[in-house]
């Protein structure tokens, strides 16, 4: 394996880093939260087996996944692939007979599941990858926000302290 900054280079595969925040649409309202948070890690660990992706970090909230992770495929093809793991996961987790009265039939291959954004919070992602920030003076937002992340079930900074979060994160490199 050879590191280079933004890109691994692994068994014949180039994979290219990424980060990204995807905004989830307004389905997760018809769920609960863990199961909302269940699901995302269930299709990220099956994209981590099927060799697409090498997640370095993460952090899933209810209406929101943060990630930061290498990708052998374009990111528009990463996300696609996202897209048609949840449609598939939302299928088997709703009762047919409940789903076809609550919802028409191209609902789950129509609506958008969620809306990507730049991943521009530094304190957020230097927490998700194992850093410590160490500042000369004391900063509210970041005590506040290495509380936040530490108390996330659905989180890397979990994997980083030696415990086993639900999602396969690689902290070797």
């Amino acid at each position: 394996m050879k590191i280079i900054e933004e890109i691994i280079i692994q068994e014949n595969y180039t994979f290219v880093k990424q980060e990204m925040v995807l905004e989830l649409t307004d389905w997760v309202e018809d769920l609960p939260s863990e199961q909302v948070k269940l699901c995302l890690a269930k299709v990220l660990n099956i994209t981590v087996n099927d060799g697409d992706i090498i997640i370095k970090g993460y952090l899933i909230k209810k209406r929101t996944l943060y990630l930061i992770a290498y990708l052998v495929e374009s990111v528009g093809e990463f996300l696609q692939k996202l897209e048609k793991l949840i449609r598939m996961e939302l299928r088997n987790y709703f009762n047919p007979k409940i789903f076809s009265e609550n919802y028409s039939d191209d609902f789950l291959d129509a609506e958008v599941l969620f809306v990507r954004h730049r991943f521009n919070n530094a304190y957020l992602k230097n927490f998700l990858l194992g850093y410590t920030i160490k500042l000369p003076y004391f900063d509210p937002y970041v005590d506040w926000l290495k509380k936040e992340v530490s108390q996330q079930n659905f989180c890397s900074y979990l994997d980083y302290t030696g415990a086993i979060g639900p999602v396969k994160v690689d902290v070797r490199f």
